[in-house]
């Protein structure tokens, strides 16, 4: 609270006939310089910013009616992490340290990015000898952090990407998904957790490896980091969701065959005899793509990986993609498309 000294005495006075005009101005000035330091206080005695656990006052204001906004970035000790590889970011709790790039590949797992409570910087688990291979996760991976130490790993998923289990995680964040557990529990087995999703054509595994003797303060960093996880609004630049955004262009009769993570999709037309194809090509023109998909139908089966547009049973269709998504069908031609039942 503000203490207001007071530099003007309180007056109290009238004007009297005997008394000179000088002395009365006198009064009268000692009783506005009383007013004006008392609204001077009132202006430097505003309420607070809002602060948070850590004692840092919150640069951001209250929504009308609402509670104050406290970024975690904004706290002291945490500090964002881009993930340019998966369009997203996080904020890292304090003495925690991120890095997205792996010291080992292994194609069949995709390591991307990975975050850690002790401060090892560069730290990835590595996959273990067991026999006359390799094992990874599970105990092998808690194995190898050190004790009260918190482990978050992203993988890619490229298999789910390329199967029918495919759904889109159609949030920009995790709430969903991890809805503050505790790492400690585990949903495997103690210390040890996870989730999975698809998020642009792409999919992830998330894992969370808690060591024997956690504090409370760390399994709730680890909450926090994965509350704080942000997507792009989209993924700028990346071939595969541009794709998927120029499917939006085709009929649905055809969409249906589109694949965003094959170039050649092909299904039966009549089983055994002939097939229908798409086939999609992109060209990256700046920030923007150029997309041309071509269709087509009633094939033999050994004709699939012609890229030739017969007259009769081929149509095409050319799309712009705008650097933020936008869809725009410029032309199309070819054979009219065929009516198919149901």
């Amino acid at each position: 609270m503000l203490r207001l000294r007071m530099l003007c005495k309180p007056n109290t006075f009238q004007m009297k006939p005997h008394v000179p005009a000088k002395r009365w101005l006198r009064a009268t000035g000692l009783t506005v310089c009383l007013v004006g330091l008392f609204l001077f206080a009132a202006a430097c005695t505003a309420p607070p910013k809002p602060v948070d656990e850590s004692g840092s006052a919150s640069t951001f204001t209250s929504p009308p009616g609402g509670a104050p906004i406290v970024a975690s970035d904004q706290r002291e000790g945490y500090r964002p992490f881009t993930l340019d590889q998966l369009h997203a970011q996080v904020t890292l709790p304090p003495g925690w340290v991120g890095t997205d790039s792996p010291s080992w590949s292994a194609p069949e797992l995709a390591p991307l990015a990975a975050f850690n409570s002790w401060g090892g910087s560069g730290f990835w688990a590595q996959l273990v000898r067991e026999g006359a291979g390799f094992t990874y996760g599970g105990q092998s991976t808690l194995g190898q952090l050190p004790e009260g130490g918190a482990y978050v790993v992203v993988m890619g998923d490229p298999f789910r990407a390329m199967s029918s289990s495919y759904v889109e995680h159609e949030a920009r964040d995790l709430a969903d998904l991890w809805q503050s557990r505790d790492c400690r529990a585990g949903d495997r087995m103690a210390g040890i957790d996870g989730v999975g999703l698809c998020k642009w054509t792409h999919c992830y595994s998330i894992e969370v490896y808690c060591a024997p003797g956690v504090s409370d303060a760390t399994a709730q960093a680890v909450t926090s980091l994965l509350e704080s996880w942000q997507f792009d609004a989209f993924p700028a630049g990346d071939e595969n969701w541009a794709l998927q955004q120029a499917s939006r262009a085709l009929p649905e009769t055809v969409t249906s065959l589109f694949s965003p993570v094959w170039a050649m999709s092909t299904r039966w037309t009549t089983p055994g005899e002939t097939v229908e194809t798409l086939f999609s090509e992109i060209v990256a023109e700046g920030d923007a793509f150029t997309v041309v998909f071509q269709y087509r139908w009633d094939d033999p089966p050994d004709q699939t990986n012609s890229r030739e547009c017969p007259e009769d049973h081929c149509h095409w269709w050319r799309v712009e993609v705008a650097p933020d998504g936008a869809a725009t069908l410029l032309e199309e031609g070819g054979a009219p498309l065929p009516q198919r039942e149901g």
